[in-house]
């Protein structure tokens, strides 16, 4: 009897113990599966914060960026990416020196790109170039982008305004009035060629008044001088 009772114990021990082993097994399963959902492609856990999606983003955009290389909006949509991400890592307090050279390289690839299409976007490039010097903390080649894209962008208040901060931020400005004083100039001598072109054109537009923009850039001027 007593050997009988051993037997019993030890067939009931084995089927607690295999419950338990069940359901430690199911649990794991259950734990990989979870993990299994967090894992990208790539073998990665995916990251879905802020920063996380934004260094994703960049990354994709680079990928597309290298397989067109020469179209403006691709190369545009790069450079945006990695200035993003260059200011979620500000956010974060991680450097984003890194992101602000590959952005710089996107919309360097930009610019060149939009000597190659029927309406080009030279504002939008040159914006992105700006800011990623600003970025960089490169005085010397944002004034350089700057003076540059006089040849190429129709002037607008907010594009000024962006080259005005940027170098005001970078402690510039004494190279600003010099810049601002060129592109008021600048913005003279489109305006005449307007003038003269609307004269046999009725359709022809002029997006800012000349007196406008240069009164702006007289206040942006003022604000270099004060600061």
């Amino acid at each position: 009897m007593f050997i009988e009772g051993l037997r019993r114990a030890k067939n009931k021990w084995r089927i607690v113990v295999g419950i338990l082993m069940g359901l430690i097994i199911i649990s794991l399963l259950l734990t990989f599966a979870n993990f299994g959902n967090k894992v990208d492609s790539s073998g990665i856990a995916a990251d879905s914060s802020p920063l996380g999606v934004a260094e994703t983003t960049a990354e994709n955009t680079a990928s597309s960026a290298k397989a067109a290389d020469g179209d403006m909006t691709v190369q545009g949509e790069a450079a945006a990416a990695y200035l993003s991400l260059a200011a979620y890592q500000n956010l974060y307090l991680e450097d984003p020196a890194e992101s602000y050279e590959k952005a710089l390289v996107y919309a360097k690839n930009m610019v060149e790109a939009c000597g190659s299409v029927e309406d080009p976007d030279y504002e939008t490039a040159y914006t992105y170039e700006i800011s990623a010097l600003a970025g960089i903390g490169d005085a010397e080649k944002l004034s350089a982008a700057f003076n540059e894209s006089l040849s190429h962008v129709e002037l607008s208040q907010g594009y000024l305004q962006t080259y005005a901060q940027a170098m005001m931020k970078l402690n510039a400005n004494e190279q600003l009035i010099t810049d601002l004083t060129a592109a008021q100039k600048q913005a003279a001598a489109d305006s005449d060629k307007k003038s003269d072109n609307a004269e046999n054109d009725e359709e022809t537009a002029v997006s800012e008044e000349p007196q406008d923009l240069s009164s702006y850039i007289d206040t942006l001027i003022t604000q270099a001088k004060e600061q």
